[in-house]
């Protein structure tokens, strides 16, 4: 319980000029580049050019998937037991925890998969060279979804509510809201458009370029800024939020992370070997990134400068509009707190932006208790109306 209200109010403890100690993470792990992250039921995976690795001790030694080709891993996707990984020969899904791997690449023009991302029962592929794709049955076949998509890289995808967004190479971003039937060009304000990540956390959309760095937009797309001062290196690879915490990767700038919705950028680069960083994930109470070249290293939360941690945590939960906050049994809605009276439902979507659960919401009644103990350990999202907030799962 600790280790997860520690993450709970990182938001809220982060003294700037205090430096993060970073420590080489790589018992086991033999890969050049650490493309990608994920965290499965309590496991870190890390996608490589050398296949899919796990760990399930924090980082302290990996193990190497079995079954699957010793391929480039740049992408994942988790609904209920299946779990897809994408890779530079195609889509695999595997049953039982990464024991065996079944190829799944009927109907794709090509097999290079940068980016995935499920929203109920549909699963949606962003490819090198093909553009996006959708299966609505498990993976078993796939087609086109490129209607006004002027793009065929597809580096990122992500989800909020009925918005898809795909940040492309060379055509900046595109937004969908009809489950990528079409697509909208949305780069107003984007002057680079060579996009290599995409985060959406409620109305904030954060986008990370080869050339130009970060870039926000508050508008869903209409409009971008760009977000810059004190960012070391423009080359951003990776983008990991936490309430108002950003960490971004860099190709040449080690880590920055921002207090402020990325309006200025604090270096936390001691103990990096490399400032090559490609992939960034938190769990528990670790911050991880992945390099290329000098493969995983990992700080703790706490390097940060986080302190009074549970004082802290005890003020700010009375405006909140979950609690408690980190659960294991129920959460509690307070409409008293934020009133959306349009919002008819009320969705959970766990870290891969699949929606996990629905619930209608009765605005007659202070507050809406919601089940959540078949829900894994883990960071979850709730969006009510236009407001979303993150809750934690804890086991």
């Amino acid at each position: 319980m600790k280790k997860l209200i520690i993450y709970s109010v990182l938001t809220l403890a982060i003294a700037s000029n205090l430096f993060s100690q970073w420590e080489p993470a790589n018992n086991g792990l033999t890969a050049d580049l650490v493309k990608k992250f994920a965290i499965i039921n309590n496991n870190i995976y890390a996608g490589t050019d050398n296949g899919l690795f796990f760990s399930t001790d924090n980082g302290n030694s990996w193990t190497k998937t079995k079954n699957l080709p010793e391929k480039g891993v740049w992408a994942f996707a988790l609904t209920g037991k299946n779990f897809f990984v994408g890779t530079v020969d195609g889509i695999f899904l595997s049953t039982d925890n990464g024991n065996t791997w079944t190829s799944k690449n009927n109907g794709l023009t090509t097999k290079n998969i940068w980016s995935l991302i499920i929203i109920e029962d549909k699963i949606f592929a962003g490819t090198a060279g093909g553009g996006v794709f959708i299966s609505e049955n498990n993976g078993d076949s796939w087609s086109s979804k490129n209607n006004g998509l002027k793009a065929t890289h597809i580096n990122a995808l992500d989800v909020s509510g009925n918005n898809i967004y795909a940040g492309t190479w060379g055509n900046g971003v595109f937004i969908s809201n009809d489950k990528a039937n079409t697509w909208i060009e949305k780069n107003n304000g984007l002057t680079s458009l060579f996009v290599q990540t995409l985060t959406v956390n409620g109305n904030n959309i954060f986008v990370g370029t080869f050339d130009k760095g970060v870039f926000l937009s508050t508008d869903n797309g209409n409009s971008w800024t760009n977000k810059n001062d004190g960012l070391s290196h423009p080359c951003v690879t990776t983008i990991e939020k936490a309430g108002n915490i950003i960490f971004v990767g860099m190709n040449g700038g080690g880590i920055c992370i921002s207090t402020n919705n990325g309006n200025t950028w604090i270096e936390k680069n001691s103990g990096l070997t490399t400032k090559e960083v490609m992939s960034l994930v938190i769990k528990g109470e670790y911050v991880f990134a992945g390099t290329y070249q000098k493969g995983i290293f990992r700080a703790k939360l706490s390097d940060f400068g986080i302190t009074n941690v549970q004082e802290e945590f005890s003020n700010q939960t009375a405006n909140r509009l979950i609690s408690p906050n980190p659960a294991s049994d129920y959460i509690e809605i307070n409409y008293h707190n934020f009133t959306q009276k349009e919002a008819k439902e009320i969705k959970t979507y766990n870290a891969f932006g699949e929606c996990v659960m629905t619930v209608g919401a009765i605005h007659e009644l202070p507050q809406k208790r919601i089940d959540i103990s078949h829900l894994p350990a883990g960071v979850n999202f709730v969006r009510f109306g236009n407001f979303t907030e993150t809750f934690v799962v804890s086991r």
